[in-house]
């Protein structure tokens, strides 16, 4: 730290009776340098520690009590329109926040978790009847049980139930590519018509919505909202189909993001909550044009794969590193 001259000589004459000695003026001058110079050191060592990580922005955050209201009892309630409708911006969205409130009245508990398409019974989609349009969708379902793609696919559905009510004017060969089923009740495969390639891995939403039938958008991770719907990529290369509910900072979890879909750890149906650090990448589709469901070319072919998105607080930032200490 820097002395003023006039400050040391003062304390020094104050000190002691003695006389000061006859160099005390070149003693003093070399004092106030040292001093200078250890000033110059300790500036030196600031200037080169890294700088404190930045704050972890993030868009549309969700108040912690809407998070804590939504977990409560294991992630199975009915108001997710009333928690998370001021966080979505789209009319659209607001049918799919409502829509998931309607079929979780159908899985109070979360109605089950089973995968399994070569078990017997084999795995259903979706517990209980789903009709679009007074068309039943999976007459055949085997269990009472849900995964997460069916999860996923059943708020689409009753989303446009809730949008159009019984007024669906969608031919014969588009409705058949919409059943969760083979004719017969045998299973519908990866890939194949609408809800095949809804169900496939990976960019299942992206493949049906965006680009099968052209009733969706892709949004990127800064404009996703309550209500989009989201595939998740984990970093162990599975995925996850889910209705995005917001992005928030858990004070464990660090930043993370809350889903509703169908997992096992919700017991089938519920609201998840997801650290980022676990995720390799996300893919979000809006619905945006669901008129589309009436003029879409069933002969679609497949399209090409996307990448995953990321965002810029996807990661926890690592605190600053200690500088280390010169022996």
């Amino acid at each position: 730290m820097k002395i003023g001259a006039a400050v040391l000589l003062a304390a020094l004459a104050a000190s002691s009776q003695a006389a000061l000695p006859e160099n005390w003026s070149a003693e003093l001058v070399l004092l106030s340098q040292r001093a200078q110079d250890a000033a110059a050191v300790v500036a030196v060592r600031q200037s080169r520690r890294p700088p404190a990580p930045a704050p972890v922005a993030f868009p549309w955050t969700l108040a912690a009590q809407d998070v804590q209201s939504a977990v409560h009892g294991g992630g199975h309630h009915v108001l997710h329109f009333e928690l998370f409708n001021k966080y979505s911006a789209w009319p659209l969205n607001h049918a799919v926040l409502m829509a998931i409130d309607r079929l979780q009245q159908e899985a109070p508990d979360g109605g089950g978790y089973f995968t399994g398409p070569r078990a017997k019974p084999a795995e259903s989609p979706v517990g209980f009847p789903l009709f679009l349009g007074g068309v039943h969708l999976n007459p055949s379902r085997k269990r009472t049980t849900s995964f997460c793609t069916g999860a996923s696919y059943a708020a689409f559905i009753m989303a446009l139930n809730m949008r159009y009510g019984g007024g669906f004017h969608i031919s014969p060969e588009r409705m058949e590519t919409l059943m969760m089923e083979e004719p017969g009740g045998g299973r519908r495969e990866d890939g194949v018509k609408f809800w095949g390639r809804w169900n496939a891995d990976d960019f299942g939403v992206y493949y049906a919505l965006a680009q099968y039938s052209g009733m969706g958008t892709p949004i990127p991770p800064e404009q996703a909202r309550a209500g989009d719907f989201m595939t998740i990529g984990w970093k162990d290369n599975k995925s996850h189909s889910a209705v995005f509910l917001g992005w928030y900072l858990d004070a464990k979890l660090g930043p993370s993001m809350l889903i509703w879909s169908s997992q096992e750890s919700t017991n089938g149906m519920g609201d998840y909550r997801v650290a980022l650090s676990r995720v390799k990448g996300v893919k979000f589709v809006r619905l945006t044009n669901p008129e589309a469901i009436a003029t879409f070319d069933p002969a679609t072919p497949a399209g090409d794969k996307p990448a995953w998105d990321r965002g810029s607080w996807f990661e926890t930032p690592k605190p600053a590193r200690k500088p280390r200490r010169r022996r």
